[in-house]
């Protein structure tokens, strides 16, 4: 079921700036929700999904399309932003979207984040990072670049609610107001679309779940702050958005730059027929997004396959969380499966092994 939120709008709406390029080879949206079956690890998997629907192939690299709205036909065409190693102001990467704010503008990297609606930025006097992040350069690299608000001339001091923002986003970052002030600036979307007066909530605190928030934040959740904004500027046709993470694998061959799309998604990224399903609330997970995992086959390269979860475990219900900072948590019997089909027999953990999540919903991150 597509979800009509036409109630909520916000009450202030930053006006936009458009350079059209070339009509771009993206199409309008339309109700799907599949994944892309490319692998880049060998041996790969595929999971079956079991909701009263045909099994499909899923990766975790996946391309997601997310419509919050019906939409008619539309000449207005969606706009891709890239998923990719971005290079902040001390010379290193952070993967993410690109975006550029302020005057003169400066460069900081986004992880798209549902069901969070607002944007959020960690400012230049937060060196409060995790525990495993002292260090003021490696702080920076963590949160994916700091905004300096005293830097830039085109910023403005605002609230929550004269900038235009969602006053009950329910992000863990608006978990303590006293921790974020408000300002709106010029943000930069790629070279063609510029946001003036754009609200941008500056965290001055960490958050106290740096394993969940501990980039600067995009928010593309249900009310999204930017998908109102681009729908009621008519850039985009419905307020919607696809995402493909790319990939990231040790070797060139296995690398590649995702995608993500404003208003619709990408249609090379998609196989097969598209799936209409519904949000599930649910408090184990805060995307409503629930699939039952019922196959986990690894695809060999001499052709074999094995489902270790048919072999090993019950199916199960997982979340899919677009914004989870990891590869995947998974319980640990069907990890302990894979170590053993891989022929792992030594495994070690790097940071933390555990997420102590602010819902019941926690496993085993390998």
């Amino acid at each position: 079921m597509i979800h009509s939120l036409s109630r909520h709008k916000p009450t202030r709406v930053a006006s936009v700036q458009i350079s059209r390029r070339p009509k771009e080879r993206l199409i309008p949206p339309f109700i799907i929700f599949t994944f892309h079956p490319i692998c880049f690890l060998l041996p790969c998997f595929s999971i079956l999904v079991r909701r009263k629907m045909p099994p499909v192939e899923l990766f975790w690299l996946a391309t997601l399309f997310f419509n919050f709205n019906n939409v008619a036909g539309s000449c207005t065409q969606p706009f891709a932003l890239p998923v990719q190693n971005v290079t902040l102001s001390n010379g290193f990467t952070r993967r993410g979207v690109p975006l550029s704010l302020g005057t003169p503008s400066q460069l900081l990297s986004f992880r798209p984040m549902l069901p969070g609606n607002n944007t959020y930025v960690y400012g230049n006097d937060n060196q409060a990072c995790s525990q495993f992040q002292t260090g003021s350069g490696a702080c920076i690299t963590y949160r994916g670049g700091f905004y300096s608000p005293d830097s830039s001339t085109s910023r403005m001091s605002s609230s929550v609610n004269a900038s235009g923002a969602d006053p009950f986003d329910s992000t863990i970052q608006n978990s303590n107001t006293s921790d974020v002030t408000w300002s709106q600036d010029i943000i930069q979307l790629g070279g063609n679309t510029t946001l003036n007066g754009y609200p941008l909530g500056v965290l001055e605190e960490a958050t106290g779940n740096d394993e969940l928030a501990q980039q600067n934040i995009l928010g593309l959740g249900a009310n999204s702050t930017l998908l109102n904004t681009l729908k009621s500027a008519g850039r985009i046709a419905s307020r919607s958005f696809g995402m493909f993470y790319g990939l990231t694998g040790a070797t060139p061959s296995a690398q590649m730059d995702g995608s993500l799309v404003l208003g619709g998604y990408d249609r090379a990224k998609v196989v097969g027929q598209g799936v209409a399903t519904k949000f599930i609330s649910n408090p184990i997970c805060p995307t409503n997004m629930l699939v039952t995992l019922s196959g986990l086959v690894l695809n060999y390269p001499n052709g074999s396959d094995i489902d270790v979860l048919a072999e090993h475990t019950e199916p199960f219900q997982a979340c899919i969380l677009p914004s989870f900072p990891s590869l995947i948590a998974i319980p640990d019997a069907l990890f302990n499966a894979l170590t053993s089909a891989w022929e792992i027999t030594n495994t070690s953990v790097i940071g933390f092994n555990d997420v102590n999540w602010a819902t019941p919903f926690g496993s085993r991150a390998p």
